[in-house]
């Protein structure tokens, strides 16, 4: 993996000067100066887990200011990091919407009513005070990334780089603590923003509908930046569709993404074992293969099996780690498990939570929910079979180690397993 070319150093080996704060991916920064060590950026997780805790008003609003005045440091360590003149490459990964949440905090931070989110929930899931609490806090930490990222943008207007920088924002999954939300390959966990600004290139107030993956945005700042892309890369750049003056679908070949998935939380299946997927979504269709469908697509349900008692159950879905370890604890988790055995909510619970087939497919103008597997369909026969193919296909071109189950062995999974 070592020998991989990564393309943030690509473009500092380039000339510019990199950087990066939070958690981001891998490459090597910059050296920084003195003066940017003596730079403080203080401390923090989470918008609402640092401004949740405040005891008062007072003190809220000192903790909001903090944060702001910490997100325009760090554009300030960048820029008194560089030569002059100097282009700059800088990455901030925010970790907002990651759990746990101060609870309650998108309603009594950022006003958000809960219930004034009832009957915009996804189907999937239970139209529930909890679960619309959950989503609450959830859209509270969005909201505060956008203040975070606003306040970098009014640090870069205020030095008169703004015009000058590409700025590009971008999710990696969906909501997590939620079923089919992040580690999942339904639409709740995979389709994520992405907006870029750029005003000297970019025509402005255009919506581009193409498919895009998240690793297309590396071969694009290659292209961008001039620096030639390798061959190794799977990604392909979308730096003409930036420039373009068109909106809507501007290349009928970008019709579909590739998403895959293995492993996300440690031993949540014995051995470590993953619960390995591939999937391919189009314009109409979302085709998903589980190749392990005998695993539980959550995480084992591990001691939950054996409870029954509601409030027992209830605060066990409030962690990670007693049971679904795929899913990170969270009011959702807590509700859907305490409430498993109940008619109205145990067809959910199975849908969401339970063992799921080989093969889904879903008619995404007709079902844009994704309730109802077509796999077996015999009018969607064709569809399968093609979509099927086109997984096969890019997993023989790639060289996929699925393909002759390479994670399911050392050093991805623990030996001593059963």
């Amino acid at each position: 993996m070592q020998s991989l070319p990564k393309f943030g150093d690509l473009i500092r080996e380039s000339g510019y000067y990199s950087q990066k704060s939070g958690k981001t991916f891998a490459f090597a920064t910059s050296p920084r100066p003195k003066s940017v060590h003596d730079m403080r950026v203080i401390e923090y997780k989470r918008y609402g887990l640092f401004v949740g805790i405040a005891k008062n008003q007072a003190e809220r609003k000192s903790r909001h200011n903090q944060i702001v005045e910490s997100c325009r440091q760090e554009i300030r360590h960048v820029l008194a990091g560089r030569s002059e003149g100097q282009p700059f490459f800088f990455v901030f990964g925010s970790i907002n919407v990651h759990r746990p949440y101060t609870l309650d905090s998108g309603k009594n931070l950022w006003d958000i009513n809960p219930d004034s989110l009832e009957g915009l929930l996804p189907k999937f899931l239970p139209d529930a005070h909890d679960v619309r609490r959950d989503f609450s806090d959830y859209l509270g930490e969005v909201l505060a990334l956008d203040l975070m990222l606003g306040a970098m943008i009014d640090e870069l207007e205020d030095t008169g780089e703004l015009n000058n920088t590409v700025v590009i924002i971008s999710g990696d999954h969906g909501i997590p603590g939620v079923p089919r939300g992040k580690t999942n390959c339904y639409d709740l966990a995979t389709r994520v923003p992405l907006m870029v600004r750029w005003p000297k290139r970019i025509p402005s107030d255009r919506r581009v509908k193409d498919f895009i993956s998240v690793m297309d945005i590396g071969p694009t700042l290659l292209e961008l930046t001039e620096v030639k892309i390798p061959p190794t890369m799977n990604g392909r750049s979308f730096f003409s569709k930036l420039t373009s003056e068109k909106s809507g679908w501007i290349d009928p070949n970008w019709d579909s993404v590739i998403i895959g998935r293995e492993l996300h939380f440690h031993n949540s299946r014995p051995g470590n074992l993953p619960y390995p997927t591939r999937a391919i979504r189009t314009k109409e269709y979302l085709y998903i293969r589980n190749f392990k469908p005998e695993r539980w697509p959550m995480g084992d349900p591990y001691d939950a099996d054996k409870l029954k008692m509601p409030d027992a159950l209830y605060n066990m879905g409030l962690s990670t780690k007693p049971a679904f370890r795929d899913l990170d604890g969270s009011l959702t988790k807590a509700w859907m498990m305490s409430r498993r055995e109940k008619s109205n909510d145990n067809a959910l619970f199975n849908l969401t939570m339970h063992l799921r087939p080989s093969e889904e497919l879903y008619d995404l103008k007709n079902d844009p929910d994704q309730l109802a597997n077509l796999a077996k369909a015999p009018e969607f026969r064709s569809v399968l079979k093609e979509l099927r193919s086109r997984i096969d296909n890019v997993m023989n071109t790639t060289g996929d180690p699925r393909l002759k189950d390479a994670f399911d062995r050392l050093p991805w999974v623990d030996s001593t397993r059963p």
